[in-house]
């Protein structure tokens, strides 16, 4: 009884190692593409906070250049005012030293006058007098006029003198006013490169904003394409367990029932199955297309005999171990790196089968199926211009594994990702 179960047992436990293979390969996919994601999108979030802090460092810019500006343009109405107040100064100080002078030169004419009357001196004007009354009142009147004018004089040279120090203090703050132009107008230059470096700033990290968004709905959409194809390929490989565990069912139920169970365990059944097996070679070979995969009686001989203890499912399951090894033309190593007729080959030499290092000469190993019909352990080739080359190994649902290329390695993909040539059974 433990002989008949056998297959079956291998075929159920392979069916979850080809689930469990399978969806981790799909999950290291787009745990990849999540990681990814959420990488650029951080960056995405680290471009957002730059966009916002230049574009306030910008906005402040502006404010304090708009700021200069105003104090500049306040600043030459200020000197327009102050330069009319000079222009007005020195006016009143022209004319204050013009009347000054005037002033003094009357004065000197009155003087000359008053000491030179008619030829005759002060002192002979005085003593014409004909009282001492009149006499003083001359010489106060006299006193008095020269007192006058030396006073009149005195206030003109005031008056200049203030003017001239109203002039002074003018054009000081004038000069004052003009160095805070200076002040300004450098500040204005400096405010108009700093804003000019931050809208560059803002344009290329709002440029680099675009592109990590972009890469961003990409990797989404990349995701979500992934989780698809990982819960399809989670629910074909859970349909595959269901198979096997429903045969395994099925068969159990016949061994139960059948009232020849010694037939099982005295070697006379296993005799009729080594003969069945043997009938299956042959009728194989006759129906291959070309027979390379039996020319050879005793490899034929040989991998039959091994085959008739393995399923499709074990070589499937066996496989999937592979999956995220490297790829190396020419390879045989499945670990350390083979091709892709290096893979099957090394997969079916593990259970005693030998292939061709050749995808086009082991397309003429085993016999033919359709697509429709593929199993568990075919193998399924791709060709170009009717020249094989490339071959996979169908693990079930839809499901290839496969040296896909030196970018990928070995990994798991849908068996119509190319146009399949041929499909050929070797077990």
């Amino acid at each position: 009884m433990y002989r008949f179960h056998r297959p079956l047992m291998a075929m159920v436990l392979s069916a979850a190692l080809l689930f469990g293979c399978t969806d981790a390969a799909l999950a290291s996919s787009s745990s990849q593409t999540k990681e990814q994601l959420d990488e650029t999108n951080d960056k995405v979030n680290d471009l957002e906070d730059s966009v916002s802090s230049t574009q306030n460092k910008l906005d402040d810019a502006e404010d304090e250049l708009a700021a200069v500006m105003a104090n500049i343009s306040g600043l030459e109405s200020d000197m327009e005012l102050k330069q009319s107040e000079i222009e007005k100064a020195k006016e009143d100080l022209s004319a204050a030293e013009l009347r000054k002078q005037e002033q003094y030169d009357t004065m000197k004419v009155r003087i000359k006058y008053m000491y030179e009357n008619n030829g005759r001196s002060m002192f002979e004007t005085l003593m014409e007098s004909g009282s001492l009354a009149e006499l003083l009142n001359k010489a106060e009147y006299m006193s008095s006029v020269y007192k006058s004018d030396k006073e009149l004089v005195a206030d003109y040279q005031e008056t200049v003198e203030e003017i001239a120090d109203l002039e002074d203090t003018l054009e000081g703050q004038m000069s004052d006013m003009e160095d805070l132009q200076a002040d300004y107008e450098t500040k204005q230059d400096d405010l108009e490169t700093l804003t000019t470096r931050l809208k560059t700033e803002v344009t290329d990290y709002e440029a680099r904003l675009t592109k990590a968004k972009e890469k961003a709905a990409r990797l989404e959409v990349q995701y979500e394409e992934q989780k698809e194809e990982e819960e399809a390929a989670a629910k074909a490989a859970e349909e595959e367990a269901a198979k096997a565990a429903q045969m395994q069912a099925q068969n159990s139920s016949k061994g139960t029932s059948n009232s020849s169970s010694a037939s099982y365990t005295d070697g006379s059944k296993t005799s009729s199955g080594s003969s069945s097996s043997s009938s299956s070679s042959s009728s194989s070979s006759s129906s291959s297309d070309d027979g390379v995969y039996d020319s050879g009686s005793s490899s034929g001989g040989s991998s039959s005999s091994s085959s008739s203890s393995v399923t499709g499912t074990e070589v499937a399951s066996y496989a999937c171990q592979f999956v995220g090894n490297p790829y190396v033309w020419g390879g045989t190593s499945l670990t350390n790196g083979c091709d892709c007729s290096g893979f099957t080959m090394q997969v079916y030499a593990h259970f005693g089968i030998s292939l061709p290092h050749s995808s086009a000469s082991q397309s003429g190993y085993g016999k033919s199926v359709s697509y429709s019909e593929a199993q568990p352990g075919d193998l399924i080739f791709y060709a170009n211009g009717g020249t094989v080359h490339h071959v996979a190994l169908y693990i079930g649902g839809g499901q290839i594994v496969h040296a896909k290329g030196a970018a990928y390695g070995i990994c798991i993909n849908s068996a119509t990702y190319n146009t399949i040539y041929s499909v050929r059974r070797i077990l």
